[in-house]
């Protein structure tokens, strides 16, 4: 049947009843259908606004829906008639629940990107601590180390050597022109030039009882050798004391990077649990595959099989962020919107 023949057709009194019946809702669907259209989406409360109208459009869609299946039962020419005049009422909701969800998918889209990029930011005010922690502590273990490895080993062997007094006044020598200075030791040189004193004072008392021992008595040879075993003593027991301290400082940054790693944990839970309480009414995310480079499909996937790719994903959920490529195959949700 043409339209022309259509627009003339004789209608009964019954049918023209039921039309008029629907008819009757277009009042409703100029307001809502015109409500709808003028949302724009931008905060908390017109997504509400926006939300409450799409409920409302697809209420009066499925009513008119409703009123057309029952008067067009009974009827086959009439069907059409009813038909064509159904679908002029739905057009302008359709448009209007279209823009709405296209809003409310936006808004989204905008809400999952802000939420992973506080989770990024989070990462890399993490990372940047980690990079900053980790050359602190590589800025210290070259000092200590230095110290522990270096420094004391090398005193102690010059002090071990000073079985003349020329090789003590070449070891002293040394030991002034070449003991590296506070700028290499920074926080460390009070303890580094402690060491170095320490084995200053006790090559200096080794030349002394050198150049003394033909003349000194044996108890004064006996006193001077107790001052020298305490004096090595004292120094053993500051390196002992310096490794403690070295230790001691280690477990604490670890503890300190550890209470930081937990302390990003624990945010980027709070942030989802933000998102999941906060998240928009009526959204589903639907994952979907794509083809982007057939050049890397393997064999089985020469012929795209959604399914088998979408059992992918669900078997490797954890690792599977949305935009990745594998494989060619491109993994993403896709946004729709329910009343």
């Amino acid at each position: 049947m043409t339209k022309k023949q259509t627009e003339v057709m004789t209608v009964s009194p019954e049918l023209q009843r039921n039309i008029d019946a629907l008819q009757a809702f277009k009042a409703q669907v100029d307001i809502i259908g015109s409500n709808c259209q003028q949302i724009t989406i931008v905060d908390e409360t017109s997504l509400a606004v926006g939300q409450q109208n799409l409920s409302k459009a697809n209420n009066l869609l499925t009513s008119i829906e409703e009123k057309r299946a029952i008067i067009k039962a009974p009827y086959w020419d009439a069907g059409k008639l009813i038909n064509s005049t159904a679908k002029t009422l739905s057009e302008e909701l359709i448009k209007g629940i279209k823009h709405i969800k296209d809003q409310v998918a936006e808004w989204e889209k905008k809400r999952i990107a802000e939420a992973a990029a506080k989770q990024t930011e989070i990462d890399r005010q993490l990372a940047e601590k980690k990079a900053l922690d980790d050359a602190e502590e590589n800025r210290k273990y070259i000092i200590r180390t230095h110290i522990s490895d270096k420094a004391a080993p090398l005193l102690k062997k010059m002090y071990s050597e000073c079985t003349t007094i020329e090789i003590c006044d070449k070891h002293l020598e040394s030991i002034s022109k070449n003991y590296k200075t506070e700028d290499f030791f920074q926080e460390f040189w009070q303890e580094a030039k402690e060491l170095r004193d320490n084995y200053v004072e006790l090559i200096r008392n080794k030349r002394i009882q050198l150049a003394d021992a033909s003349t000194m008595s044996e108890a004064e040879i006996e006193l001077a050798l107790k001052a020298e075993k305490l004096a090595v003593e004292r120094a053993n027991l500051e390196m002992a004391q310096r490794e403690l301290e070295a230790e001691k400082e280690r477990l604490m940054a670890e503890k300190e990077a550890k209470e930081a790693e937990l302390a990003a944990e624990a945010e980027k839970l709070r942030l989802a649990e933000e998102a999941e309480a906060n998240k928009t009414r009526g959204i589903r995310k639907n994952w979907k595959v794509e083809l982007v480079d057939s050049a890397k499909l393997p064999s089985e996937w020469i012929i795209l099989n959604e399914s088998a790719a979408k059992e992918y994903r669900k078997e490797n959920a954890d690792s599977i962020k949305n935009g990745d490529i594998i494989n060619g195959v491109k993994f993403y949700q896709e946004i729709s919107v329910s009343a």
